[in-house]
């Protein structure tokens, strides 16, 4: 199955689940017919600080997808001891050395936003905030609150 089949039929999944699902992790999915391979997505988290706004994401496929993934950026800027402030993630799910080509999309989509859910000291990427959250967490989750309320996608 070439790379535009695939996501074509993935994309389809995701937009049926969305209009099946009430209140779909994922909220709205932009993908211009002309290029498959770009996606912009807003996905919600159902834990605080990172509730009642969206994410904005960006999933970038390569043109031999499934079989190299694709490249994920978080748009919206997070104060997220993992997440850095140009949107990268470590998530070993996409790194070429655990990647399968029978992982979706929507894997990718829902591991993003658990990694935003749930942040952690271990693995951080901004160690400033990692030692906010490890030494003083309720000042965490105020500053994260604040800065995602200024930041986050506003929701319909």
């Amino acid at each position: 199955m070439s790379a535009s089949k695939r996501l074509t039929k993935e994309l389809g999944e995701i937009r049926a689940n969305s209009k099946k699902i009430p209140r779909y992790f994922i909220r709205s999915i932009d993908v211009k017919e002309s290029n498959l391979f770009t996606w912009q997505c807003v996905i919600v988290c159902e834990k605080e600080p990172f509730t009642d706004r969206g994410i904005k994401v960006k999933l970038q496929f390569p043109a031999d997808y499934p079989f190299k993934p694709p490249h994920a950026t978080i748009l919206t800027h997070l104060y997220h001891p993992n997440v850095t402030t140009k949107g990268e993630v470590c998530m070993p799910l996409l790194e070429a050395s655990h990647w399968k080509p029978s992982i979706k999309s929507i894997t990718i989509l829902e591991g993003l936003r658990q990694i935003v859910e749930n942040p952690t000291a271990e693995n951080a990427v901004r160690i400033p905030i990692a030692t906010e959250l490890s030494k003083n967490k309720e000042t965490f989750l105020k500053t994260a609150k604040q800065d995602f309320r200024k930041n986050g996608v506003k929701l319909k």
